[in-house]
């Protein structure tokens, strides 16, 4: 992985960090806080007692690990899915379960069914947000005149060609 791929990664990591940030803030104001946030990312860190140092990991590993981890997975070919935005979908699908199994504690009822739905669209907007991250600015657009491989329109978000695109 180039220099480039991985800054771009990672600046896909924070930018899909704070969409994912805002709308698990959405959804603890929607639920009016019986969902705890803060605690449901105690219990998926697994970090109990320690809530500030568990928050902070969580952004770090989002904003950063898995960002270059989905880069690595989809160079090797790994994810399913003809285009990087559906490869980041089924990416963020994982992180959602994995994040919905590990943190819902006690939840139980119509509050279980709230948490489990803002979950995955919160981990589906982390995804798509690191996909148009990743895709280089003018790529796709038709106004872009890039240079190099991976230069012209891309399919990342298109319903055409099952290219994977060159990092």
């Amino acid at each position: 992985m180039d220099r480039t791929v991985a800054l771009r990664a990672i600046g896909g990591g924070v930018a899909g960090t704070a969409m994912l940030s805002f709308v698990l803030v959405l959804l603890e104001a929607q639920t009016r806080s019986r969902i705890r946030v803060a605690d449901v990312v105690v219990r998926y860190v697994g970090l109990p007692g320690g809530q500030s140092l568990a928050v902070v990991l969580f952004v770090l590993v989002t904003a950063l690990v898995w960002p270059l981890a989905f880069v690595t997975l989809e160079s090797w070919d790994l994810l399913p899915g003809r285009t990087r935005g559906r490869r980041a979908v089924f990416f963020a699908i994982a992180l959602a379960v994995a994040f919905a199994v590990t943190g819902r504690g006690g939840l139980s009822g119509p509050v279980l069914v709230l948490y489990a739905a803002g979950v995955l669209a919160a981990h589906i907007a982390y995804g798509l947000t690191l996909a148009r991250t990743l895709r280089p600015l003018g790529e796709g657009t038709g106004t872009g005149t890039g240079t190099g491989a991976g230069a012209g329109p891309s399919p990342d978000m298109s319903d055409g060609g099952s290219e994977r695109e060159q990092s």
